[in-house]
């Protein structure tokens, strides 16, 4: 039985569709075959009819040939209005693929109003007028040339205006015109504004007449928004349409081949239509969708960035739909496309090689992760008979990489070209046991892969399968190498990989077929297996042996290769990051592999060796690692290799030679000899950069690459076997470690290196920003560290640095700022730092210090400072001294500035260092007076070196209480308060209540004259300037401890006053006293000062001297001693004096018959009996008092009863007795 007799091509799959030529063809809408994919996005599309969704604004995204504007034509034909009878059709062969999708259309379709399909065409004019004739046409072709928008009356009625205003002569030939009518122009706009349709009719039949013949179509002119929502208003209103389907197809070419200026506002168009469709009601509905064939987004990679703009208002307004939603759609429509002629068909398929095919073909990774069992064996093996499978996925695949668009699968399939399945499936001699191949496929696109000059891979592969073609006649060896051809095409290698089982099953042979048919290959050189990926490939290329000429170059060029400085070039084992490590101190250290012969290593004369330096601080130093693994490269072949256990002795040996905690070395578990591959894959590197060997075959370059990729495969596979934790015995050494150590796997060995460097580079500053915090850092981050050196060594303010993006802003911020520098907060190990740099500048005072020995002290043990912020660490340093340092280079004086501090970065051992004894002189001078006043630093406080210091003695005086600010201490008895202050002492203190309580004050002039000058007189010099830190200790403290000696002064007065001796504590001589006294004396009411000094003292329970002889001050001479002046002291002991004469002066008198004396007697509020003598004295100011109180009780009356204002009275009196 022939297979025509079996299986016929569909003709449906003949012909694509035009959505403007086919809007009115019924037929080709009915003949749409769905699959379940395409039906998911039916649905979704005729959701967005039927509900109130925000998805009517969207983009339809498929690839060319899958069927998108067939569905879309269908989905117009469905809700025309007076659908046509072959929709039933249709819908009958939705309802075999899915019931549920089928009743769901019929009744959408039922209940809602016929939507009004509006086709757009891009051409060369803008899209707002593309938009308004695609309307005009829908209108024309429905036959509703009478809509009239409402913006037309409007624009009746503007024009109009324009004439009068513009073109009188116009406006009154209007005129004329309308009095034949027995109508005037007033009255015709009037008419207009109420929208009378027979107002409008009269003014677009005069309108030709006025304008040289041009008809009055304000819809082209008028916005797209504005037409679409005026015109669908209409339509839902008068015509008994539920809304507008705007589609705009082919959007992908209207986006590929736009060349005009106006992109900007076509999008705008697009954006405000999307906006009034997402927004339209479910009576008055607009849709609008756009066919593309790739996503929007990936549109606007390839667009200038002013087009990438204005996408972005369309790309939100958008909902993406994608076509393909399942890549079983594919195998569905080819399933379709190939009708099965029942029941022969069933009967044939079930026996014959086919069959094996096909199950083998399910164990292919294509298919077993996409299909279950029973769907592949429906839609893949019976659906896409008589293709093979693997043949199919090849077509799918093919086609998607070399074709103008997808509809090549199906021209495949239904075409009548040469080798198309058609054609195969018709030849006479085809039987039913025949299957076809990705032979078939390989020979239908031939011509296509020959000039796929677009795509070089694919281009090359067809040369070296043409060439293969060529040496070979067996037929079934054909259809091997079209089959590894399409494979290695599509580059498809996890879902169809050159193995074996795919190339077999894609050429459609038997196991014994394929054996032979490769076996021949293979020993004719044409095919190569490529052992490090278990696969296949060619291996001539247009006649050349490719292995014979690596052999050749092996043997004649590199016969004496380094074999460790080889394996470092190819190695990918290359940088390990201590991930613990630089998680802690915010950075990126690493290690890198250093690979070396067991002799190489024990020869290296010292550590320096293996860390040295790029000459750099930019990218191009490369050398540069915080630690190095030096993995052994054990060679048996090596004359000098040892054994195993004495190559261990003497490795251990070495590294406690070098003694140096960064280097780790990795000692493999087996010998292993990489020569012999590092010599071919040279030899291939070799081949490939000479230009004359691949002119003459350029074919070969690919094949090339292609041996390189394997071979630096192969060797990293076994560098990883011998180097990587866990998957050997590979054996660790470190000075640290007292005998070699194993290690489980690869995250213990990390966790080992990051305690490692924790131990050596435990003190470096915390500088989080990877661009900045770096030994080599990029062009443009040096130019923004440039500018943040500039502003310090200019002494400018960065306070704008605190906020912003810039980089210059950021590089500060990490550096300056979350450091604490630039608020004199700096952390511990950032002082460090800075403590090492200040050493390394008072060296420099004595002879030159070449940069070289401060850059070893930063970057050793156990700072580790990146060279990318070492130039800020100096700048601030050097802004700070008082003088800039001078720089030396090969004898040369220069300048500070930005340019020298980057050279010195890049190469400190030509750059030197000095530094004036003067500038040391004050940098001592400074840090004495920083040491002085650190106590008054204030958190968050910004400014230079000089103003911080200034700031702290200010807020140091500032704290200081009046008394010892204003005291005389030129006058004060040097013996007295043991001050043995002279004359710098107190024109320091003058200075000081001078200078300090002014607003502004000039910090250098302070420091450096002011304060030297208030020290050393007229004839002191800059020389002395450390003796100012001398002077200023000695004042600061006795200022400190002033407030305290005067209280003691005022203490030991008062107890001398009252009878007691120094020893005694203030409280107990008072009570002594007070206890001595008359019970006359204590009940006298006398004048304030001695009432408050005697209530003070009976009820004093405090022990606390320094506050009870303040609050005594305070009473009796109404000032505390903080705020004492210079006479305060002799004030406080002579009024204290009155008052024990005072109260002693009562203690023989009877002052009950005194005369003129009163008494009064009451009992407290806490019930004590209270007796008050007092003496009579009425003055101006008594008498006005009393006439208060008088008054006050008479404002009461009899509100308040005599009882009532007598216990106010009462306890007034207690309150002020008391």
């Amino acid at each position: 039985m022939e297979l025509k007799q079996v299986v016929q091509v569909d003709d449906r799959f003949q012909k694509s569709v035009n959505l403007f030529l086919d809007l009115e063809n019924p037929d080709k809408a009915a003949g749409y075959i769905p699959t379940l994919s395409s039906l998911e996005v039916l649905r979704q599309y005729v959701r967005n009819i039927a509900e109130q969704t925000h998805n009517r604004a969207n983009i339809l995204i498929g690839p060319y040939g899958k069927g998108k504007s067939h569905l879309i034509l269908l989905l117009l034909q469905m809700f025309r209005k007076n659908p046509p009878e072959q929709m039933e059709d249709a819908m009958e062969r939705i309802q075999q693929v899915d019931e549920d999708t089928a009743l769901y259309v019929r009744q959408t379709v039922k209940k809602t109003r016929p939507l009004l399909p509006v086709l757009v065409d891009a051409g060369e004019e803008a899209l707002n007028q593309s938009f308004a004739k695609a309307l005009y046409r829908a209108l024309e072709r429905e036959g509703l040339q009478s809509v009239t928008p409402d913006t037309y009356y409007s624009k009746a009625v503007d024009k109009i205006a324009e004439w009068k205003r513009d073109f009188p002569d116009t406006y009154g030939q209007l005129g004329i015109l309308l009095q034949k009518q027995d109508m005037t122009v007033a009255r015709l706009v009037k008419k207009l504004k109420k929208m009378d349709t027979e107002a409008l009719h009269i003014f677009m039949e005069k309108y030709p007449l006025l304008t040289a013949g041009s008809a009055f179509e304000p819809m082209l002119v008028t916005k797209a928004r504005e037409l679409y929502q005026s015109v669908n208003e209409v339509l839902c209103r008068e015509y008994g349409y539920g809304g507008i389907y705007i589609i705009f197809d082919e959007f992908s070419k209207y986006i590929e081949g736009y060349s005009g200026d106006g992109f900007a506002a076509d999008m705008k168009v697009i954006q405000d239509l999307c906006e009034l469709a997402d927004k339209s009601s479910l009576e008055q509905q607009l849709h609008i969708t756009l066919i593309a064939h790739k996503s929007i987004r990936e549109y606007g990679k390839t667009l200038a960035k002013e087009r990438v703009d204005a996408f972005r208002g369309v790309e939100g307004r958008l909902k993406e739909n994608l076509f393909v939603v399942s890549a079983k759609n594919n195998y569905e429509l080819i399933r379709l496309a190939i009708r099965k002629l029942e029941p022969d068909f069933r009967q044939v398929y079930q026996i014959g090689a086919y069959r094996k095919l096909v199950e083998d073909s399910y164990h292919l990774p294509c298919y077993e992760e996409l299909f279950r069992k029973e769907d592949y064996e429906d839609i893949v093996g019976y659906g896409c008979y008589p293709l093979t499978p693997a043949a199919t996925y090849l077509l799918l695949r093919i086609s998607e990489k070399i074709a103008q668009n997808e509809r090549t699968i199906f021209t495949f399939i239904a075409g009548n070209q040469k080798h198309s399945l058609w054609n195969y499936i018709a030849a006479a001699g085809h039987k039913i046991t025949d299957c076809a191949g990705a032979d078939l496929v390989y020979d239908y696109f031939d011509k296509l892969l020959m000039e796929s000059d677009h795509n070089a891979f694919i281009h090359n592969e067809w040369l070296k399968a043409d060439y293969a073609l060529s040496q070979v006649k067996n037929r079934k060896a054909c259809k091997v190498i079209k089959a590894l051809a399409l494979i290695l095409m599509v580059q498809q290698r996890e879902q169809l990989p050159a193995n074996d089982p795919g190339i077999r099953l894609a050429a459609g042979l038997s196991v014994e077929d394929y054996e032979e048919a490769k076996e021949q290959l293979l020993q004719d050189g044409i095919l190569l297996y490529r052992y490090a990926q278990g696969t296949y490939t060619f291996k001539n290329n247009v006649g050349v042996d490719v292995e014979k000429e690596i052999q050749t170059i092996m043997h004649r060029n590199y016969k004496n290769l380094n074999i460790a400085e080889a394996v470092q070039k190819v190695s990918e084992l290359d940088y390990i990051l201590p991930k613990r490590y630089n998680q802690l101190f915010s950075m990126t250290r690493f290690y890198q592999y250093e690979y070396m012969s067991v002799a190489q290593f024990l020869a290296l004369p010292d550590a320096d060796v293996l860390f040295a330096k790029g000459s750099s601080d930019d990218l191009e130093g490369v050398d540069f690692a915080d630690g190095k693994i030096v993995a052994i490269l054990r060679m048996p072949e090596e004359d000098s290799v040892s054994e195993e256990t004495e190559e261990i002795t003497m490795l251990h040996t070495k590294i406690e030679q070098l003694g140096d905690d960064r280097i780790v070395v990795l000692y493999p578990e087996k010998a292993r000899y990489y020569g012999t591959l590092l010599r071919r894959l040279t030899a291939v590197k070799s081949m490939q950069q000479d230009e004359q060997f691949i002119t003459d075959n350029v074919v070969l370059e690919q094949e090339l690459s292609l041996y390189e990729e394997d071979l630096n495969n192969e060797i990293n596979v076994l560098l990883e076997q011998d180097y990587l934790m866990g998957a050997g015995q590979c054996k660790v050494f470190h000075h640290s470690l007292e005998n070699v150590v194993t290690m489980a796997d690869q995250a213990a060995f990390n966790v080992f290196l990051s305690e490692v460097l924790t131990n050596y580079y435990g003190t470096t500053p915390k500088v989080n920003n990877e661009s900045i915090n770096r030994e080599h850092i990029s062009t443009q981050i040096r130019k923004a560290r440039d500018k943040v050196l500039l502003r310090i060594l200019n002494r400018e303010s960065c306070e704008d640095y605190r906020t912003g993006t810039a980089p210059d802003a950021t590089i500060y911020r990490a550096v300056m700022m979350r450091t604490g520098i630039a608020d004199g907060q700096a952390m511990p190990e950032v002082n460090e730092v800075f403590a090492r740099i200040h050493e390394f500048v008072k060296h420099a005072a004595q002879e030159r210090q070449s940069f070289a020995i401060l850059y070893q002290i930063l970057q050793g043990e156990p700072y580790g400072v990146r060279r990318g912020v070492i130039p800020i660490f100096l700048a601030k340093v050097f802004a700070e001294l008082m003088d800039m340092p001078v720089i030396y280079t090969n004898g040369k004086e220069l300048s500070l500035d930005c340019n020298v501090l980057n050279n010195i970065n890049r190469d400190p051992a030509e750059y030197e260092l000095y530094v004036e004894v003067a500038t040391i002189q004050k940098e001592q001078y400074l840090e004495g007076l920083e040491q002085l006043f650190s106590g008054e630093q204030e958190t968050g406080s910004t400014g230079s070196r000089l103003e911080q210091i200034v700031l702290q003695l200010r807020r140091w005086y500032r704290s200081l209480p009046q008394c010892v600010k204003i005291a005389d201490y030129e006058h004060i008895a040097n013996e007295q308060y043991h001050l043995n202050f002279g004359k710098a002492e107190c024109r320091i203190i003058q200075l000081f209540n001078r200078k300090l309580q002014k607003f502004e004050l000039n910090a250098r002039d302070f420091l450096f004259a002011d304060i030297p000058l208030a020290v050393m007189g007229d004839s002191g010099s800059m020389d002395d300037i450390a003796e100012c830190v001398a002077i200023l200790t000695k004042v600061k403290n006795e200022m400190d401890t002033m407030l305290s000696k005067m209280k003691q002064q005022a203490l030991c007065a008062t107890k001398e006053i009252f009878g007691g001796s120094k020893e005694d504590n203030i409280n107990n001589c008072l009570k002594d006293w007070y206890d001595r006294q008359s019970e006359q004396a204590k009940s006298y009411l006398h004048n304030t000062q001695i009432s408050g000094f005697m209530s003070y003292v009976e009820h004093l329970n405090s022990h606390d001297e320094e506050q009870i002889i303040s609050k005594l001050s305070k009473l009796v001479i109404d000032v505390y001693v903080e705020d004492w002046n210079p006479d305060s002291l002799t004030q406080y002991t002579e009024a204290m004096r009155n008052i024990r004469m005072e109260i002693e002066g009562m203690q023989d008198v009877d002052i009950t018959d005194a005369q003129g004396q009163n008494s009064i007697e009451f009992t407290n509020s806490q019930g004590q009996r209270v007796k008050k003598f007092f003496q009579t004295d009425d003055d101006s100011t008594s008498y006005f008092l009393k006439n208060a109180m008088e008054e006050a009780m008479d404002e009461f009356g009899d509100t308040l009863e005599v009882n009532q204002k007598v216990s106010v009275l009462v306890a007034m009196l207690d309150h002020l007795l008391s």
